[in-house]
């Protein structure tokens, strides 16, 4: 099954609930993007208590681009972990010690459990098999902004994880209904994109349309 999950990465509370307002009707859960400036150089806006005022029917799936993803999963507000449904962190941000550290703290919070890489998997030294990782997440783009069109090697980047962990390929940046049929070709099954959708001037309408032709 294919899964196409709009992406948030926003700089204000505003824009942020306006963008969820746009495809909330249609989605489960959305992918919030979480830049710390030092990981990448850019930040993001993201806070559960603020947004618990206003009682969206939605979790979050959270794509940690920091530099202590254990830390700022650990500092995460307790009450909040309701909201969310799983979170990914980069291979870059975590060793072998950490990543076990990474993957247990999620399994007890009852959170799903990603990782992701800019590079190609087949070089890590990481068994990823052995830790009970749910999803691979391949970025399409350089992390940290918006826009970009898709690395070229992204479809040999999406072989390189297949049979790392279970059958989830995900995608992130660069997506769109040119390129997309090719990333499922190559073995990807799910897709978070964000300006594809949030640049066009009917945004439910890309999501349905993608899901119409490829899910």
């Amino acid at each position: 099954m294919i899964e196409i999950i709009p992406a948030l990465l926003v700089h204000d509370q505003q824009t942020f609930e306006y963008r969820l307002k746009q495809v909330l009707p249609l989605c489960d859960y959305v992918q919030v993007d979480i830049l710390d400036g030092t990981f990448v150089h850019n930040h993001s806006w993201f806070n559960t208590v603020n947004l618990i005022e206003e009682d969206f029917d939605i979790k979050y799936w959270l794509h940690l681009m920091v530099d202590d993803p254990i830390k700022y999963i650990v500092d995460f507000p307790k009450v909040e972990i309701r909201h969310i449904k799983g979170v990914t962190a980069h291979l870059e941000s975590l060793d072998e010690d950490s990543l076990e550290v990474y993957v247990n703290l999620l399994n007890s919070m009852g959170l799903e459990v990603g990782v992701a890489s800019v590079n190609d998997f087949s070089k890590s030294s990481l068994d990823l098999q052995q830790y009970g990782i749910d999803e691979i997440l391949v970025l399409g783009v350089d992390p940290g902004l918006s826009g970009q069109d898709i690395l070229k090697d992204t479809n040999e980047r999406i072989g390189s994880a297949k049979g790392k962990v279970g059958e989830l390929i995900a995608v992130d940046g660069g997506v769109n209904a040119n390129n997309i049929g090719g990333l499922i070709d190559s073995g990807a099954s799910k897709f978070y994109i964000s300006s594809y959708i949030f640049d066009n001037e009917n945004p439910r309408k890309v999501i349905t349309d993608l899901r119409s032709k490829f899910v």
